[in-house]
């Protein structure tokens, strides 16, 4: 296998990581996460409680 076949091959797995990588980034959390966690929080219950730093839940007050 020559080279330039090596190095063309080695280009287009490079093009479809980036791609990948590329769709993971756009269905990462969005940066206004935490407002809606507080969004959550004042429709009532959270998906999961809030814990202190023991790990215990924390009741809502």
């Amino acid at each position: 296998m020559p080279a330039s076949e090596l190095s063309d091959a080695l280009k287009q797995v490079r093009e479809l990581l980036q791609r990948l990588l590329d769709r993971e980034h756009r269905s990462a959390p969005p940066e206004n996460a935490k407002r809606v966690y507080r969004v959550m929080r004042v429709h009532g219950r959270l998906l999961q409680p809030p814990r202190n730093q023991a790990g215990m839940r924390v009741k809502s007050r």
